[in-house]
């Protein structure tokens, strides 16, 4: 009859396989994420760990050397998760408190293998484990933007940091707690080490595809040519906005610009200069707007802008500027350097209750005055002009130059 122990640590030795088979292949088609990688290469380092323990549990049970290199493998598992959770959040690898933390426990485990307690090298590794978890849980524990993704990652790390914690401290307590001693202990490895093991896996796994889900998301948002947010993903982001701006009670600034005369340019360059004038024109925009201001393309060469936290009066005055700082963009691609104007539209919060289209169609309505008084200018919001002749005025100046429908 196979013992169950035994039949436990083959299972662990699969899973633990099946896992850095599972992440490796993930990084190679999420992508190729870093840290999928280092997951990957953790659980691979696992599966050496359970084939010693196998060893171990099968006949080598006096062997101090294969035991503490069991101990080491885990320890390299759990660090290797903190690297990987470490490349998530763009931090350095190891350093710091984790470096002395590793080096602490790794000069722990020679001294005690070498002295021949095998229950003290057993607490230094499940100890090392459990701080690594509580460690791995740090780097997304105070991500004020974190999702439920990683809250369920960080409270199944920090639950079975404290399962780790428990099991190392009672691993001082056998010899000297006798037979009942052994057995809690016992009993909470087994009870340990396999959850700890597999629902770590599991929740990577999970992360995984919450990252993924959320990087197609903000794919989904984002103009393939500029780079910048689509005309949905702007929507979307300028009413959040502008809910906080009304929620703070802070002034807001709407823009929608429009490249002049950007028919002209394809049909006298073709569309392909024209592309490389729309993604000029983009990073000279996006170069001279602050972190929090959001940029957006809505049409074919019509973009949207929202300044946060700025008054429309003041606002007009940094568009100024912008615009005339992008009458000295040269483009290349044609047979001499090509520079493009630009007009705006600006208009402020009116009120507590502002909605993005009324916004928008203040801004437009601007907009539209900028190009009847001889493009190239900025023009704070006013009065609408009649619309028919705003109509006419749009129909006979909308250009078809990407896969963004113009607006």
């Amino acid at each position: 009859m196979i013992d169950p122990m035994i039949a436990m640590l083959f299972v662990m030795e699969f899973i633990s396989l099946m896992l850095a088979v599972i992440l490796v292949t993930a990084w190679h088609s999420f992508g190729r994420p870093r840290h999928a990688l280092t997951w990957g290469a953790a659980f691979g380092i696992a599966s050496f760990a359970w084939a010693g323990q196998i060893a171990l549990t099968g006949g080598q049970a006096g062997n101090g050397l294969l035991d503490y290199g069991v101990r080491l493998l885990s320890m390299m598992m759990w660090s290797t998760m903190l690297i990987g959770f470490r490349q998530r959040r763009g931090l350095p690898s190891l350093g710091g408190l984790p470096l002395v933390v590793g080096a602490g426990a790794l000069a722990a485990l020679t001294i005690a293998a070498v002295q021949g307690s095998a229950n003290v090298t057993s607490a230094i590794a499940l100890l090392f484990a459990a701080a690594m978890m509580a460690m791995s849980a740090s780097t997304m524990m105070f991500r004020a933007d974190r999702g439920p993704a990683e809250c369920a990652v960080i409270t199944m790390l920090l639950a079975f940091a404290m399962l780790h914690f428990t099991a190392g401290t009672l691993a001082f307590a056998p010899p000297a707690a006798g037979d009942g001693g052994l057995a809690l202990f016992r009993g909470l490895m087994m009870l340990t080490l396999p959850s700890a093991f597999t629902g770590t896996g599991l929740f990577v796994m999970f992360l995984l595809a919450a990252d993924l889900a959320e990087r197609m998301g903000r794919l989904a948002a984002l103009d393939p040519l500029t780079g910048v947010l689509n005309r949905r993903g702007f929507e979307q982001a300028a009413a959040r906005a502008i809910a906080n701006a009304r929620r703070q009670g802070q002034p807001l600034t709407v823009v929608v610009a429009d490249i002049d005369r950007f028919k002209d340019i394809n049909d006298r360059f073709g569309h392909a200069f024209g592309d490389r004038a729309l993604c000029r024109f983009t990073d000279h925009i996006a170069g001279a707007i602050r972190s929090g201001d959001l940029l957006g393309r809505i049409g074919g060469e019509e973009f949207g802008l929202v300044l946060v936290d700025a008054d429309a009066s003041i606002a007009v005055e940094a568009i100024d500027r912008i615009r005339m700082a992008l009458g000295q963009v040269e483009i290349d691609g044609a047979s001499m350097p090509v520079r493009i104007t630009a007009s705006f539209g600006v208009t402020g919060t009116c009120g507590g209750d502002d909605t993005l289209p009324e916004m928008l169609a203040r801004a437009d309505q601007a907009l539209y005055r900028s190009k009847i008084s001889g493009r190239n200018r900025v023009t704070l919001s006013a009065p609408a002009a009649p619309q028919e002749e705003r109509r006419e005025w749009r129909d006979s100046h909308r250009v078809e130059s990407s896969p963004v429908a113009s607006w």
